[in-house]
């Protein structure tokens, strides 16, 4: 959902762009010097219903997983860096020491599977946006940042 999104969103940039003839002048907040309290309303609670409702509905951080447009950008940029081996700061474990206690995946605020990743060796997951939950919670210290 999240790629069609991104397509979509970056198409219709580039096609008004293209039919305006180019960009000569950004406006941050057109069209709000004359908006009225009811239609500024509509929008405040318009933008809070697309963010509120899915986590409802699907759970925690679920725009981030689902919705989010700037997502590809940040995937296909660490599949460059991967492809060319660049540094850049992960996650690591020592899986002699992990106990499997499961707290890491409790605590991982995009609900992916740390334990299994700490057992397995890699912790890489495109969808991991390496906040460290897991490295705080882990009470054996198995988890931790590295280039």
């Amino acid at each position: 959902m999240k790629y069609l999104i991104s397509v979509v969103l970056f198409s219709v940039v580039i096609l008004l762009a293209l039919n305006a003839g180019g960009y000569h002048t950004i406006e941050l907040f057109f069209g709000t010097e004359t908006s009225t309290l009811t239609q500024e309303l509509i929008m405040f609670f318009g933008v809070i219903a697309l963010v509120a409702l899915p986590a409802f509905a699907i759970g925690t951080r679920s725009n981030c997983r689902y919705v989010c447009w700037i997502a590809p950008l940040l995937i296909t940029g660490a599949a460059i860096r991967n492809r060319f081996k660049w540094p850049a700061l992960h996650l690591e474990s020592d899986s002699t020491l992990c106990e499997q206690c499961g707290l890491c995946n409790s605590i991982c605020p995009m609900n992916l599977d740390v334990m299994r990743g700490v057992l397995n060796g890699d912790l890489y997951h495109k969808e991991c946006i390496l906040c460290g939950s897991c490295i705080d919670i882990c009470p054996s210290s198995v988890i931790r940042y590295t280039l």
